[in-house]
């Protein structure tokens, strides 16, 4: 086991020397996972449900940090994409900041969407990067139905799905999609996880690793004490299309209906990390 002072020697080498390797981005941990909730559980449901006006100044400046993203919104004829912390990102039943809570109420239309976006999105794989954030799910798809809740995308020139998309599908299966090809037709690793029921409170990261072409997803059910984390290994000559797309990765989160619905899903955010 290194002592103190040798990882204090090993640090100072790393600054002397530009060939140490790169490592993983550290994300914030909360020591207590409560802590990030604006109030207690009905005042909770109270303020949620109240939730329709913005007050952009209303964030809890500790746990939000959404420098970097715009809201796009594409349902029916609208289709905008605005800076994330403006007013004018605001919409009443859309997208709401207040009570401590950001909270997007999905539209019912198939391939609808309101979306948090990272823009202009210039990752690359081989740099460390991550998205965090905590929700309340409410909603749920029913059977045979399937939302997009957070996904690692790509600006790339003729890009025609994401990299990595985690999704709520078929009665509340946490689902996680991995697409080998990024246009034409695609093999896809797509596996389902553990239920995710109305009210569920839930932390997702999705992060580039810094290292190997590796991603890797993390969704814990705080309501249940399910989880599950899962590494992806690019380096394969199976995702050789991927890389060549390296430098144009992005991230979103929020509600991509994949089906029509008459319910949309509720995201409730009470916390929102973002680092690159």
């Amino acid at each position: 086991m290194k002592t103190l002072n040798e990882y204090s020697v090993l640090g100072l080498l790393c600054l002397l020397v530009a060939s140490c390797s790169p490592t993983e981005v550290t994300t914030p941990e909360l020591a207590d996972e409560d802590s990030a909730l604006p109030g207690t559980p009905a005042r909770n449901a109270q303020a949620r449900a109240a939730c329709d006006q913005c007050n952009t100044g209303d964030h809890p400046k500790d746990n939000y940090n959404l420098s970097g993203f715009t809201m796009e919104e594409i349902y029916g004829s609208v289709h905008s994409n605005t800076n994330a912390t403006s007013s004018a990102a605001c919409e009443a039943g859309v997208f709401n900041t207040c009570n401590g809570y950001m909270v997007i109420s999905g539209p019912d239309g198939d391939s609808e969407r309101v979306e948090l976006k990272q823009y202009p999105g210039t990752e690359s794989l081989s740099d460390a990067a991550y998205l965090k954030f905590r929700t309340i799910v409410e909603n749920i798809p029913g059977s045979g139905k399937e939302v997009t809740i957070a996904q690692i995308h790509t600006r790339g020139s003729g890009v025609q799905r994401p990299l990595l998309r985690l999704s709520i599908r078929n009665g509340g299966y946490l689902t996680s999609t991995l697409a080998h090809q990024y246009s034409g037709s695609s093999s896809y690793t797509k596996d389902d996880w553990f239920q995710i029921n109305h009210g569920d409170r839930i932390v997702v990261e999705l992060k580039i690793l810094g290292s190997g072409n590796r991603v890797r997803w993390w969704v814990k059910n705080y309501t249940t004490g399910q989880e599950q984390r899962v590494t992806y290994d690019l380096d394969d000559s199976a995702y050789d299309d991927w890389k060549d797309k390296s430098g144009t990765f992005y991230f979103k989160t929020g509600v991509y209906n994949q089906d029509a619905f008459s319910s949309p899903m509720r995201l409730s955010y009470y916390y929102f990390q973002f680092s690159s």
